[in-house]
């Protein structure tokens, strides 16, 4: 069973959920196992959830009436589109997929609904695919710790973005977008060329 969940509920239950999003199998895009968001961004994304009247929090019930999860996402009415901020469920996928089913169809019917899951995930996926949804697009998520790499030099020397500096960076992009071009990575190049668009070169 699926209900909006209460101010009281949320400081009972946001820690047991947070303890959900540690694992993939029970957690769901965005994830909060990548090392860079912290406990704290969850309970300020969840707490605003709370607020905001485009999001909506639901609370997971299982047969025996005790709370084994939660849904919270958020929704463009303009666009007729939904988005899952976190759908982390404690080993009851087929019955919560069900559920948040009929919870659309009555309230968001018509919406285009895009939910993000871990592979590691396998209950939650097998659950959506029964249920007619589609896998459109699958991805590999890297995190790039710049903190812990040597930093490279052009000429042992570092070079702020400026107007004057243009030469070298379109140079460096240049070669950032030979690399992605090679890899097949079109988004690197859509970021290459939002950089020239920044700043103006």
């Amino acid at each position: 069973m699926l209900r909006k969940i209460t101010k009281k509920e949320f400081d009972v239950y946001v820690d047991y959920i947070y303890k959900l999003t540690q694992q993939f199998e029970t957690s769901s895009f965005p994830t909060y196992l990548d090392g860079i968001k912290t406990k704290e961004d969850f309970f300020e994304d969840s707490k605003n959830g709370m607020e905001r009247e485009d999001e909506v929090i639901l609370l997971y019930l299982n047969s025996n009436n005790i709370v084994k999860g939660w849904i919270h996402f958020f929704f463009e009415p303009n666009e007729l589109y939904l988005e899952t901020r976190s759908f982390c469920i404690d080993g009851y996928y087929d019955e919560a997929v069900d559920d948040f089913q009929k919870y659309l169809i009555n309230d968001f019917y018509n919406y285009e609904i895009s939910i993000g899951l871990p592979n590691q995930n396998t209950s939650a996926i097998s659950s959506f695919l029964k249920s007619d949804y589609k896998i459109i697009e699958e991805t590999d998520v890297m995190i790039a710790r710049i903190n812990r790499n040597t930093p490279h030099y052009f000429n042992n020397e570092l070079y702020y973005i400026t107007k004057k500096t243009s030469k070298i960076l379109k140079m460096f992009i240049s070669k950032v977008m030979r690399i992605c071009i090679g890899l097949q990575l079109e988004s690197k190049i859509d970021l290459a060329y939002g950089l020239f668009l920044e700043i103006g070169i």
